[in-house]
């Protein structure tokens, strides 16, 4: 029979181990930040492309080009864009129409990202007779940048309360 006894070293341990996980449960100003960071630069990347990694948003109708045309912009390019303020509700913190919420929960906690921009609903879905042009829907490769993000606050996390990597 093998009894295994806790001694003082294993029972700090494991209240620096509790103490570790418990601070991963709410997120702190910095953690959010450069999290939020990364979202608002996947959004950029969406108007910088007008699209996303696998496909380009629909061209602009004619009717479109030429109302772009009257109010002084270029007729097709950028899309989404003319006076910029759409795309800095999406990728400036400081925009009044940029959407940050984070919300704790006893299980963890969900960080939301976007625009309360007064187009965004219709841009986002598009209507019957206009495409959709999404910002927000990311692909899995940028959920995969995101996952990456959080895999770094969390080691950064770890490495502050210095906890030892893979020990």
């Amino acid at each position: 029979m093998i009894k295994l006894t806790a001694t003082p070293k294993s029972r700090q341990d494991i209240n620096e181990l509790a103490a570790f996980l418990q601070s991963l449960n709410t997120p702190t100003p910095g953690m959010r930040k450069r999290l939020g960071d990364v979202v608002r630069g996947l959004f950029a990347f969406r108007f910088i492309n007008e699209g996303s990694p696998s496909g380009q948003w629909a061209s602009l109708k004619d009717r479109t080009r030429i109302e772009r045309i009257r109010e002084g912009y270029g007729a097709a390019h950028p899309i989404l864009e003319r006076s910029s303020d759409y795309r800095r509700s999406f990728t400036d913190l400081a925009n009044a129409d940029n959407y940050e919420m984070t919300i704790l929960r006893p299980d963890g906690w969900t960080m939301k990202f976007g625009s309360s921009d007064w187009r965004v609903s219709e841009l986002e879905g598009g209507r019957s007779d206009m495409e959709a042009r999404p910002v927000t829907l990311l692909e899995n490769s940028e959920e995969d940048d995101i996952g990456d993000a959080l895999d770094r606050l969390f080691q950064q996390a770890a490495d502050d309360l210095g906890m030892a990597r893979g020990a």
